[in-house]
């Protein structure tokens, strides 16, 4: 029970570093944060690095229509 809450944990964390990697500002800090966004997803089991995967893909994904207004707007 102990490592499910602990896995839950470091998902939430993950979530949260990875949103504050794409917000941030300046190399070395990227970096710093990078770091510690890997650290937090080796810590994962398989089911929670699927959720996490699913986290980016919901999360961070452009929508395609969007995309293509832009596209064919630029061409």
């Amino acid at each position: 029970m102990f490592e499910k809450l602990s896995q839950g944990r470091h998902l939430n964390q993950l979530r949260l570093t990875t949103k504050r990697l794409i917000s941030a500002l300046g190399e070395a800090n990227a970096q710093s944060i990078a770091a510690k966004l890997v650290s937090e997803y080796e810590k994962l089991d398989d089911a929670h690095v699927s959720q996490f995967f699913d986290f980016l893909s919901a999360d961070f994904n452009p929508d395609p229509a969007h995309v293509q207004n832009v596209a064919q707007a630029y061409a």
